[in-house]
């Protein structure tokens, strides 16, 4: 889907992940949207997410060099 994020005049292509359909150890880098019934998690360029063993969804600055 094509995502405007808060200081771009752009639109990105996003893809959008299942909360529920993501495994332990799934993980990915920005940009992306992160849906489940009760929350949505925008995770934009520069960022990474991974869930751990107990299914939590785990967020990290990606450094650059």
């Amino acid at each position: 889907r094509e995502v405007g994020y808060l200081g771009t005049k752009l639109l990105q292509p996003t893809p959008i992940y299942d909360r529920g359909a993501l495994d332990a150890k799934f993980q990915l880098i920005g940009p992306a949207i992160i849906e489940q019934f009760e929350s949505t998690t925008v995770l934009p360029s520069g960022w990474s997410a991974r869930v751990d063993s107990l299914g939590n969804l785990i967020l990290s600055r990606v450094l650059s060099r």
